[in-house]
């Protein structure tokens, strides 16, 4: 396991606040989404996709509050975005892309977060059990403990985050989703060198203090 390079990238999305993580989509997997359900109110979105794949020009279109923009955003770009629900699709037909979002126009909320660790075939992970509904960020880190092409399901209070067919919704390594509920788990697949030791792993984040 690359201790250091999962800390790089724990540390680069933790000094960046709540508001902050990834995004990534694939041939196999074109569609994903910042928030699993519309937030109380509208944030404005910084959606930042520069790596090249390569192989042509990745392209995606962007759906904000159920109105889908025609415009498309394309590979070595980013785009703002405002509203309260961010869904994206990839057009193109790509390999695995890691892109990044964060929140703008507003302060930095402080966080804090713990790194979570699961294993494919494993049936649900508990992540978090609050109390009451809280407002936290859930990812699948893009590097993980001798697993290959990861995923991971959100279950919120006993229920998959669905994507646009109704079917669950796969983020892939490196995505992260705004969530609210009080009881998150995750299940995670993928292609792993020692079955029932290799691991994925991931974070969530909510806020430092209550409001």
């Amino acid at each position: 396991m690359d201790i250091r390079a999962i800390q790089v990238e724990i540390n680069s999305v933790s000094e960046q606040g709540l508001y902050a993580g990834g995004w990534a989509t694939s041939r196999e997997h074109p569609y994903t989404r910042i928030t699993a359900e519309p937030l109380p109110a509208a944030k404005t979105f910084l959606l930042y996709c520069v790596s090249m794949v390569g192989d042509g020009v990745a392209s995606y279109r962007i759906t904000v509050d159920g109105k889908q923009i025609i415009a498309q955003m394309f590979e070595g770009s980013s785009v703002f975005v405002e509203g309260k629900h961010v869904e994206i699709q990839q057009t193109s037909e790509h390999a695995a892309i890691s892109c990044t979002w964060q929140v703008v126009q507003e302060a930095p909320v402080e966080q804090t977060g713990l790194q979570w660790s699961a294993y494919p075939g494993s049936g649900q992970a508990l992540v978090a059990a609050f109390n009451q509904d809280q407002e936290f960020v859930l990812s699948v880190n893009r590097v993980s403990n001798g697993c290959n092409n990861t995923s991971m399901n959100v279950i919120l209070d006993g229920a998959a985050v669905k994507d646009a067919s109704g079917n669950p919704l796969t983020l892939l390594a490196g995505s992260s989703l705004i969530c609210s509920g009080k009881i998150a788990a995750v299940i995670v697949d993928g292609v792993c060198s020692r079955p029932n030791e290799s691991s994925v792993g991931g974070g969530l984040k909510i806020r430092k203090s209550r409001a």
